[in-house]
């Protein structure tokens, strides 16, 4: 199985048509577009990897969007802390930074 060969692909051939027939294996790329040739497995796999590191490189960002609390959430613990001299959305907002920090 190669990572990410969708998107790999996508970057290599951006315009180019084809499917992925099955499991995402080189062998199962069937090529449509007569404008341009197939790339080779080893273009294939040197995609891969870099959509690899730019995925790895933002995943930190969708797992803590995840875990905050809504705007509406947070506005509200703002409010809360200034009335009540806490910290309660500094820490919530930390705890989550922590959790998932930038690579």
């Amino acid at each position: 199985m190669i990572p990410y060969l969708y998107d790999a692909l996508k970057s290599i051939r951006p315009n180019s048509e084809w499917v992925i027939n099955g499991d995402d294996l080189y062998e199962n790329i069937i090529w449509k577009d007569e404008n341009t040739i197939k790339p080779s497995y080893d273009e294939v796999i040197a995609a891969s990897v870099t959509v690899q590191e730019a995925k790895s490189l933002t995943l930190y960002k969708e797992k803590r969007f995840v875990e905050y609390p809504t705007i509406q959430q947070q506005l509200d613990m703002l409010y809360w802390d200034k009335i009540n001299g806490t910290t309660t959305w500094q820490d919530t907002i930390s705890t989550v930074k922590q959790k998932y920090p930038k690579p």
